[in-house]
């Protein structure tokens, strides 16, 4: 099978946010790969103060060549990157009505120039690369709230497209 699926039975495969969570793949993520990240439920409570859940493709020198952050609290979800130990500049989109449903799936494809970002398969943001390389890691990582996701996260890794 072309892909690598991390699944709750499989504790050593979720993805939970505690902390900075990485996992590490075997291979870069090239033109027609796709990362899926699935829970089964999301929370649209606003916190009381900032939130912060992030999902991140990682190059092999650090650098984040896609961070996704949904945040809450600001009703937003923010789309950047980060080379070199420097974030870029933000990219936003509204929070309202990306997530219709009780559980969320946001699915990354890899493009040559891009990545195509599609909640519960609809795009809702095309985001140009901006430097650093191929990614070969995942991240998921909350900061000072609960998580916006179901704990844990599943991920699965599609290395290309199918013909």
């Amino acid at each position: 099978r072309p892909h690598v699926c991390y699944r709750r039975h499989h504790r050593a495969r979720d993805l939970r946010p505690e902390r900075r969570r990485k996992k590490t793949l075997t291979y870069t993520l090239q033109p027609g790969a796709r990362v899926k990240f699935h829970s089964k439920k999301y929370f649209p409570t606003m916190p009381p103060m900032f939130d912060n859940t992030s999902l991140e493709l990682v190059d092999p020198a650090n650098n984040v060549a896609l961070h996704i952050s949904v945040r809450r609290y600001d009703q937003k979800i923010v789309f950047n990157n980060k080379v070199n130990g420097s974030y870029g500049e933000e990219e936003v989109i509204p929070l309202t009505d990306v997530f219709n449903y009780e559980d969320a799936t946001i699915e990354v494809i890899v493009q040559k120039k891009q990545f195509v970002i599609n909640v519960d398969d609809e795009t809702v943001k095309l985001f140009r690369k901006r430097g650093g390389g191929a990614a070969n890691s995942v991240t998921y990582s909350v900061t000072n709230s609960l998580p916006a996701f179901e704990d844990p996260i599943q991920v699965a890794v599609v290395k290309t497209a199918a013909p």
